[in-house]
């Protein structure tokens, strides 16, 4: 019997770059998933379907690091079998592929063992995506794993403390535009600039660390369906602010700004690039989902006008929070 496994896309909304070091963020879980299926066989180890050749042996040893942590202590299965994988969530772009890759896995083999501890499970995965990228936050996997709206809070190198926001809907464009560096290498980048006590980029972080707590607050205490719109009006203020730092620091591009104001000029409250930045993931606060829905195909023809091979990832987004409980 096939042992199934998946992983959510993820938007960072704010606190990027900052959560590393410990400061808040907030992210939003999407609907695009990446899924895996174990079929367990006689093969001593697993045979990878459904990508490309060179992509194999990354993910025999997410497998690997991944089985070794859930049989610590205990038997594991022998052998391997079939490992098909099928993904929907575009690759280099900040929508948090690895993470959602590591979370699948992870699923899998928890379903395998017997493991119902999300907590556990994130664990797993959150180490496992230190092959990717080194000292991750743990907020991808975080939002891979869990699926709706959450405050993190970073307790480096341990997984971060979650708290959901039921929030007020939110009306968003997210798209994205080609990188221009890869997200392990802004990373490190900045890091480097933090290991030698550039007090400059200290109090960056620590502002953006503060945008990020300003957003918590306004999703967790604005829960009244009349409060919607001035909600989405400060987020859209935050946004604009946190975009402005994060262009100080050289890490958006000018495709990516052109595109953002275009989503103002078509009603858009304010937007941001999403993650590690250099391109990749952005998003656009609007006041309702018709003004997304024309922001999103405004964009769209821009992009398309621009020859962006990234057009396609642009969409409208509606967010309605959860009120049962």
């Amino acid at each position: 019997m096939a042992i199934l496994g998946s992983g959510r896309a993820k938007l960072l909304l704010f606190g990027e770059h900052a959560a590393v070091y410990g400061y808040p963020a907030v992210g939003l879980s999407l609907g695009t998933v990446l899924r895996v299926r174990l079929h367990p066989g006689s093969a001593e180890d697993w045979k990878i379907e459904g990508v490309q050749e060179e992509d194999g042996e990354k993910i025999l040893q997410v497998m690997g690091l991944i089985e070794q942590l859930a049989y610590a202590g205990v038997e594991k299965p022998r052998g391997g079998g079939r490992l098909l994988l099928e993904s929907r969530i575009p690759r280099g772009l900040g929508f948090g592929s690895s993470a959602s890759l590591c979370v699948a896995l992870a699923a899998a083999v928890a379903s395998q063992r017997g493991e119902s501890d999300l907590r556990r499970i994130w664990e797993w995965a959150h180490q496992a995506e230190e092959l990717f990228h080194g000292t991750p936050s743990g907020i991808d996997t975080g939002l891979a794993l869990l699926g709706g709206l959450y405050s993190f809070r970073p307790d480096p190198p341990q997984i971060p403390e979650a708290e959901e926001l039921k929030g007020v809907p939110l009306h968003l464009v997210v798209g994205a535009v080609p990188r221009k560096a890869s997200a392990g290498a802004l990373i490190g980048a900045l890091r480097e600039k933090v290991a030698g006590r550039d007090q400059g980029v200290e109090a960056i972080l620590e502002r953006l660390g503060r945008l990020a707590a300003a957003a918590a607050e306004i999703l967790r205490t604005r829960r009244n369906q009349g409060e919607g719109q001035s909600a989405a009006r400060d987020l859209g203020v935050l946004a604009l602010e946190a975009q402005k730092i994060l262009r100080g620091l050289d890490l958006s591009t000018p495709q990516m700004d052109r595109l953002l104001r275009e989503g103002q000029a078509q009603g858009a409250l304010g937007g941001k690039l999403s993650g590690a930045g250099g391109g990749g993931a952005f998003f656009l606060i609007c006041p309702d989902p018709g003004t997304a829905r024309g922001a999103a195909a405004a964009l769209q023809r821009l992009s398309r006008s621009l020859r962006l091979p990234t057009a396609g990832t642009i969409y409208p987004l509606s967010w309605t929070p959860d009120r049962s409980g």
